[in-house]
């Protein structure tokens, strides 16, 4: 189970990473972006 844990926490650091690496072009859609980022890691973590 601790082994699942830690996959687990690599890869959402990994999503977070990608997701914060990419450039934007567009303010709001940055925006959006971190905002369901947001949402679907409060969604996973509950």
């Amino acid at each position: 189970m601790a082994d699942y844990k830690n996959k687990r926490d690599k890869d959402i650091q990994e999503l977070i990473r990608i997701v914060k690496s990419y450039s934007f072009n567009n303010k709001d859609l940055e925006e959006d972006c971190n905002y369901y980022l947001e949402q679907y890691l409060q969604k996973i973590n509950s």
